[in-house]
């Protein structure tokens, strides 16, 4: 427990950051609902000046912009691009910190194993991204509070889950991009290209027709707020999602335990 409690001192700073700027950002975003819900029908005359691909694109053929959970779920995507950014550059720095500040041999110097170093490593992760996901929660809930006359309680804390999820699936990506790059200068455009593609594919998936199977491969398609209300969860994505949760957090352990630290 050690490291653990290590691993959570030492991203507090970082964590802190990242999270003030998501909260205030989902603030900020969620402040502007009482102006949307009050524009009522000339906000649907200006959607539908948009083009049909913007109109798919963004969903506004789908959300209410006067219903508190719709918006949110407009917001949800641009959300989901900050934490996994937030989860992929996390899950790189915390498995390499070490080896790319050339500090290995303090570490090794302590009287513990390799598979204790990567599991607390790895459960420190994943502490920090479920911390995000609550405070962002209780930031979500207590504007709502403020802005909303009513809301879907239950469907917030479904979106949340999502969001744990989604971050889990980045963070267990971004540890194994650490084990193999370990320089966070040449790791983080590899990192933040992830997340930005598998947004762009979303959006082009949803845009035409002929690429809408790009859908089916993209995290921001199978965590789509709109979807996540109406039906919860698709078996097949949750699957998958937990797939790669376990695969990438357990290959990154034994990647760990046998690399050769020069």
């Amino acid at each position: 427990m050690r490291l653990f409690a290590f691993e959570m001192k030492s991203a507090w700073k970082s964590l802190l950051v990242w999270n003030v700027c998501i909260v205030g950002f989902m603030v900020f975003a969620m402040s502007m609902f009482p102006s949307f819900a009050d524009m009522g029908s000339s906000l649907d005359d200006m959607m539908a000046g948009f083009s049909p691909e913007m109109v798919k694109a963004f969903r506004f053929d789908v959300i209410d912009f006067t219903d508190s959970m719709d918006y949110i779920c407009y917001m949800f995507s641009y959300f989901l691009i900050a934490m996994g950014s937030l989860a992929i550059l996390s899950g790189g720095n915390i498995i390499s910190k070490e080896e790319s500040d050339q500090t290995i041999d303090v570490l090794y110097a302590q009287p513990v194993t390799r598979v204790y170093i990567a599991a607390s490593k790895i459960a420190a992760l994943f502490a920090q991204m479920l911390v995000t996901a609550v405070l962002f929660f209780l930031g979500t809930w207590g504007i709502l509070e403020i802005v909303a006359n009513e809301y879907d309680f239950y469907g917030l804390v479904l979106l949340c889950v999502g969001i744990v999820l989604f971050m889990f699936l980045f963070a267990a990506i971004g540890l194994l991009l650490g084990h193999f790059i370990v320089k966070p200068a040449r790791r983080l455009p590899f990192a933040l290209g992830i997340v930005f593609v598998f947004f762009f594919l979303d959006i082009m998936g949803k845009i035409s027709e002929d690429v809408g199977a790009m859908l089916h491969i993209t995290p921001y398609h199978w965590y789509d707020g709109i979807e996540i209300l109406e039906s919860g969860f698709p078996p097949a994505y949750l699957a998958v999602t937990i797939a790669i949760i376990v695969g990438g957090a357990g290959l990154t352990g034994v990647l760990y335990t046998r690399k050769d630290f020069v």
